[in-house]
């Protein structure tokens, strides 16, 4: 999907001329479905047209048809159109009573307030979610394969499996497996330590 037709879409919407929010949201588009340095390639952009990677809300206006379950129980909206992908994104944005950017100097501060009202926690994610915001102002397309975006955006199918919700999880899993193995296998080195083989 390359912008002029993401803005074929965005001008059926309420905000429709405002190219700066277009442009936000389209980069945000690009990082959200690049599987495999490819844009609009993921699995919940091709099967559920679900451009953003947004969950089912209960609380604002249902844009959604269905709920995808991924195999670790994630849920992700499924859309009927990437039109309604789209409307429910700025849906969300209006929910929160987030400021609608008009010019290029509020992109960053917006796309700050959007991630603090915890659509991701991923350190990664507002630095790439500008690099691609960027090079769309500079009048790039990604409507095709794009060696640039394969480690630099490689999130979405992370977020069809769910991988936002557990990430979180593995280094505790991977400390306590360490430690698990040093006091089962270790003890003779530890005891040759003078403050920590008294433990022994």
């Amino acid at each position: 999907m390359t912008f002029s037709e993401f803005f074929s879409l965005f001008n059926q919407t309420r905000h429709q001329g405002n190219e700066v929010y277009a442009a936000i949201l389209y980069a945000q588009a690009v990082f959200e479905t690049t599987a495999n340095g490819k844009p609009f390639s993921s699995n919940l952009c091709v099967n559920y047209r679900n451009l953003f990677g947004m969950r089912p809300s209960q609380k604002r206006e249902k844009f959604y048809q269905g709920v995808y379950q991924t195999p670790n129980n994630g849920e992700f909206a499924e859309y009927a159109n990437h039109l309604n992908s789209l409307l429910d994104r700025i849906d969300l944005d209006e929910y929160n009573k987030t400021p609608i950017p008009t010019n290029i100097s509020q992109a960053e501060g917006y796309m700050k307030t959007v991630l603090q009202k915890g659509y991701a926690p991923e350190a990664h994610y507002l630095p790439s979610w500008m690099s691609v915001f960027n090079r769309v102002i500079n009048g790039e397309e990604f409507g095709a394969f794009d060696n640039s975006l394969d480690d630099s955006i490689e999130a979405p199918e992370g977020n069809d499996e769910n991988v936002r919700k557990t990430s979180k999880f593995i280094p505790i899993v991977l400390i306590a497996v360490g430690v698990f193995l040093l006091f089962r296998y270790g003890k003779p080195i530890l005891r040759k330590i003078p403050v920590i083989g008294r433990l022994f």
